[in-house]
C-alpha cells in the first residue's frame, strides 16, 4: 500500500497571485478546507496550505512558495497527496489506489480479470477490468447489486454474475 494518497491534480493557475485550481480526486471537497499541508508530486517535503476555497465543484488552493502565476503554471498537471494516516475515509469505503490490481471474480469463483482502472464519474465510478496481457477489457459501473464484496485485505473483488451481465460493456 502506498504511504501517500493522491487527493487531486493541479489543473491550472487561477489569477495572477499563484492560486491553483485543483481537479479533486475525492468525494468530499470540504476535506480541502481542512488541509494544513500537502505533498507535491516529485517533492520530498510537504508544502503548507495557506488558504483553500471550494466553489461548487471547483477547488482552489494557495500553497507556500507559489507566489505568482508563473510559479503556478510550472505546477500544472502535478498530483497533490497527503500521508495515508491523515487521509480521511468514511467507514465502508476504499482508496482507489488500494483496489487497482485486485483480482475480480464472480461468486462461483470464475475470474474475470484484474481491476486496471477506476474511472471516476460524477455519479457512479466505472471499473475497468482486464485479463493480464490483454489490451481490451470490460467496463461496468460500481453498483451495490453488481459488486457484492470488496476486500483489499483479502485481495478480492466479487461480482454478482446476473447483475454484471445487465450492465457490462465489453471493449471491441
Amino acid at each position: 500500500m502506498d504511504s501517500k494518497i493522491v487527493i487531486g491534480r493541479i489543473s491550472r493557475p487561477q489569477g495572477i497571485r499563484g492560486e491553483l485550481k485543483i481537479f479533486p480526486l475525492t468525494d468530499d471537497l470540504s476535506r480541502f478546507l481542512r488541509l494544513k499541508s500537502v505533498f507535491l508530486e516529485g517533492e520530498e517535503a510537504p508544502l503548507r496550505v495557506l488558504s483553500a476555497r471550494v466553489n461548487g465543484p471547483d477547488v482552489f488552493l494557495y500553497l507556500e512558495k507559489v507566489i505568482d502565476r508563473n510559479a503556478a503554471e510550472l505546477l500544472r498537471g502535478r498530483a497533490l497527496s497527503v500521508p495515508r494516516e491523515e487521509a480521511e475515509k468514511p467507514e465502508g469505503t476504499w482508496f482507489i489506489c488500494d483496489l487497482i490490481g485486485l483480482p475480480v471474480r464472480f461468486e462461483d469463483g470464475e475470474e474475470l480479470g484484474v481491476l486496471s482502472e477506476v474511472l471516476t464519474q460524477r455519479g457512479t465510478d466505472v471499473f475497468w477490468v482486464k485479463k493480464p496481457g490483454q489490451k481490451k477489457g470490460v467496463l461496468f459501473p460500481f453498483l451495490e447489486r453488481v459488486v457484492k464484496k470488496i476486500s483489499p485485505e483479502t485481495g478480492e473483488i466479487v461480482l454478482d454474475r446476473a447483475a454484471f451481465a445487465e450492465v457490462a460493456c465489453f471493449e471491441d
